[in-house]
């Protein structure tokens, strides 16, 4: 396997301005691995998954839901989060689901898959 070497100060500099590994091998055509292995030999310390993720504050939106408080519960590790619909329902989820837009309000939702009208071919 032959090792690819890339201006290390300017990997240094745009990972240190928020970049990630993804980021950068997509810009620069490569693989993330070689991007990670010259960050490391740049003295780079790396960041972890959750250190790239902004913190979901209360009263943050996403789409139609509001964040209203945050549950933790001793036996999930993850954070959950009450959130209220426009429509007024409330409903706990997830903090991944709310940042990937995976979350819904279920009323509000088959409320607009009901109004969505079939144009496809009849059986």
């Amino acid at each position: 396997m032959r090792k690819v070497i890339l201006d290390q100060e300017y990997l240094k500099k745009e990972y240190e301005d928020g970049k990630s590994t993804i980021v950068l091998s997509k810009e620069l055509n490569v693989s993330r691995h070689i991007i990670t292995a010259n960050l490391r030999e740049a003295g780079v310390k790396l960041k972890s998954r959750g250190e790239y993720t902004e913190p979901i504050v209360i009263g943050q939106r996403f789409n139609k839901l509001v964040v209203i408080e945050d549950i933790k519960t001793k036996q999930d590790k993850r954070t959950r989060y009450l959130v209220q619909c426009d429509c007024g329902r409330k409903a706990k989820t997830y903090g991944t689901s709310l940042k990937k837009g995976q979350v819904a309000c279920w009323h509000c939702r088959n409320e607009t898959m009901h109004k969505v009208k079939w144009t496809g071919p009849r059986r």
